[in-house]
C-alpha cells in the first residue's frame, strides 16, 4: 500500500437487524459474544462502493440473561485505486474502524434498557483482527450488495 492513495468517504449505517431475546438457558461458548465482518462490494471488478456488514451476538450468561444480536450495514465509497488485495484490506480495516463505534452504541443502547449492566463493547484494533484473516472469507458476492 506505500505508493496507493485511497480515498474512502462514509455515506452512513442502517440497522439490519436488532434482536433481544430473554433466556434461561446459559451459553456454552465461553467467551460469549462472537463478532461477524463482511464487505460486499457493488461490483465483481472495479467497484466504487460497498456494504461493510458488522454484527455482535452476546450469548447469555449469568450476569446477562439475554442473547443479544445487532447486525448493522455501513455504506462506503471508494476511490483511486485499483483491483487487488491492498484494496480490500484497506476497506476492511479503516471502514470497519469507521463503523465500529456505531455498532457500540446501538448495543450499549438496547442493553441499557433492561435490567442488566448496560454493555459497552471493547474498542478494537481492526489492524490485528484481519491481520491473519483470509480476505476471501470476508467478501460476499457483489449480488448481494444494497445500493444506497
Amino acid at each position: 500500500m506505500q505508493d496507493k492513495k485511497f480515498k474512502l468517504e462514509f455515506d452512513g449505517y442502517e440497522i439490519e437487524k436488532i434482536s433481544l431475546n430473554k433466556s434461561k438457558e446459559l451459553s456454552d461458548n465461553k467467551k460469549g459474544i462472537g463478532f461477524l465482518f463482511k464487505m460486499v462490494p457493488d461490483k465483481e471488478k472495479d467497484f466504487e462502493k460497498v456494504n461493510v456488514i458488522e454484527g455482535v451476538i452476546i450469548e447469555p450468561s449469568e450476569e446477562f440473561g439475554y442473547k443479544l444480536e445487532v447486525v448493522i450495514r455501513g455504506n462506503f465509497r471508494i476511490s483511486n485505486c485499483g483491483d487487488d488485495k491492498d484494496k480490500y484490506k484497506f476497506l476492511l480495516t479503516n471502514a470497519s474502524a469507521i463503523l465500529f463505534p456505531y455498532l457500540r452504541a446501538v448495543v450499549s443502547m438496547v442493553s441499557s434498557q433492561i435490567e442488566f449492566e448496560n454493555i459497552i463493547l471493547p474498542v478494537m484494533n481492526f489492524y490485528k483482527v484481519f491481520e491473519n484473516q483470509e480476505l476471501e472469507d470476508l467478501l460476499l458476492d457483489y449480488k448481494q450488495f444494497v445500493d444506497y
